[in-house]
């Protein structure tokens, strides 16, 4: 059975609410945005933002934020349910649609939550970002592991099982926040 995304509610904090237990949570503003995601004017889909104006946050419309804490939550949370999350699942949870801007804009928050596991000695947790087609991270995370230096062997498949496994592992027995 595909998950969608009340099923990943479902999964990870169940309960009542919009959309149950700990991920109402995971939608109430905390800390301090680390991304915007730019907004049409009209407020239908992301706007078209200059390479300049989506680097400097210079652009007009509703911005939507990202935070790199309730990203950080909603991952852990999902490696002590033992399970991956889909790009779509994910922009779900910060009210957003999948499009250019938006998984841009959660790839770049995603790589300071990783910075910051490493730099405490936790696993990887992008390896739990995968797309829905073949349950596999993006490309962007197998160059960044190649980049890392990291043992190429086996297969994608084979690396992205294992990484995985050591984030649940990792995480199972960890109290929440």
């Amino acid at each position: 059975m595909r998950l969608g995304p009340p099923a990943l509610a479902d999964a990870v904090g169940g309960g009542v609410g919009q959309f149950g237990g700990d991920v109402d949570r995971w939608i109430a503003p905390a800390g301090r945005p680390t991304a915007v995601v730019p907004q049409s004017r009209r407020g239908h889909g992301p706007a078209c933002a200059s390479r300049s104006e989506w680097a400097t946050g210079e652009f007009e419309g509703a911005l939507t934020v990202i935070d790199a804490d309730r990203l950080e939550r909603i991952l852990t949370d999902v490696a002590r349910a033992g399970r991956s999350v889909s790009y779509r699942e994910l922009l779900f949870l910060f009210d957003r649609r999948v499009g250019p801007n938006n998984v841009r804009a959660l790839m770049r928050v995603l790589g300071e939550v990783c910075r910051r596991s490493e730099a405490r000695g936790e696993p990887d947790l992008a390896c739990l970002v995968v797309r829905e087609s073949d349950r596999l991270p993006g490309e962007g995370y197998f160059a960044a592991e190649a980049e890392r230096g990291e043992p190429l062997e086996g297969s994608r498949r084979a690396r992205v099982d294992r990484a995985q496994a050591t984030a649940f592992a990792f995480w199972r027995d960890r109290p929440g926040p």
